[in-house]
């Protein structure tokens, strides 16, 4: 999708997503020792195919970065587009 979309980042259930009508796209994530390991990320088959997975993490990466989180990556996907971007993102890792 052309349009760039709004990250929302809803603490309580530790998820950084997209409200979109036409269904889900989200990241999850658990804080361990203050290091957001990054654990899940999901697009709705509704969804798939428009570059919105790709987008998604790529703002939850600039997301971590603005506010100096660490993070660690559990989900091959986001670790995927985080190594796409190695020198960007690197500083993230602890």
């Amino acid at each position: 999708m052309s349009s760039k979309k709004k990250l929302i980042h809803d603490e309580q259930k530790q998820q950084l997503y997209f409200s979109l009508p036409e269904g889900e796209a989200y990241v999850t994530y658990n804080i361990e020792n203050g290091i957001w390991n990054l654990n899940y990320s999901l697009v709705s088959h509704e969804l798939r195919g428009q570059g919105i997975a790709k987008d998604l993490v790529k703002q939850t990466l600039e997301f971590a970065l603005d506010r100096n989180i660490k993070i660690k990556i559990s989900c091959s996907y986001i670790d995927k587009v985080f190594n796409q971007d190695l020198d960007k993102y690197s500083s993230l890792m602890e």
